[in-house]
């Protein structure tokens, strides 16, 4: 800002100083073009007051703008310099940051990796668990079935032997009845009465 206020208060202060040189010299010119053409001494004159002006604004300028200019450029290169600086810093940072990242994802994915795998081998177990657990389960129930077959069958056959002696007893019984006559009543009867008395 201090050098910008200075190349304006200079530009400002030889534009007073040559608007009237100028506005003299393009009168001069002008009239004397009209009679005659300017004067081989005014051209001298005009042109050492262009050098003498531009003189004027060089030494001007270096003696009032060089040193807030130098001090407008290093401070500018300074600035420049620490935000390359920074820009250096944040790239490396943003730089470990990613290789960081990179770590952290390859880590995950050796992690979901191993999860998969012992998931993969949870099921594996979980199937042969429940696949033994069955296959037991149904072999104690044909255990239990056939225990319990076997005790209906062997009911049945006591109840079969049971109705067979008695259908058999009652067709012994019949036919026995039917084979005896009064006379072989009274012959056991005193049989059985002989019996008693010989074994009193």
């Amino acid at each position: 800002m201090k050098i910008l206020r200075i190349v304006l208060v200079v530009i400002i202060a030889l534009s007073f100083i040559l608007a009237p040189a100028a506005a003299m010299a393009s009168k001069a010119k002008s009239g004397e073009e009209g009679a005659k053409g300017p004067s081989e001494a005014r051209e001298i004159w005009d042109t050492v007051w262009k050098f003498l002006n531009f003189f004027i604004l060089v030494f001007a300028l270096v003696k009032y703008g060089r040193k807030p200019l130098m001090s407008f450029l290093s401070k500018q290169s300074v600035e420049i310099g620490e935000r390359i600086e920074e820009s250096k810093d944040l790239l490396a940072q943003a730089e470990e940051d990613y290789q960081a990242t990179e770590a952290r994802l390859s880590e995950m994915e050796n992690l979901i990796q191993d999860i998969r795998g012992y998931m993969q081998d949870e099921a594996v177990r979980t199937k042969k668990r429940i696949v033994d657990e069955a296959r037991s389960a149904s072999e104690q129930i044909v255990a239990e079935s056939r225990d319990v077959a076997d005790v209906l069958i062997r009911k049945a056959h006591d109840t079969l032997k049971a109705e067979l002696v008695e259908m058999a007893m009652a067709e012994v019984e019949k036919r026995i009845r039917e084979s005896i006559t009064r006379e072989d009543e009274d012959r056991l009867i005193g049989e059985y009465v002989d019996q008693l008395a010989a074994e009193a």
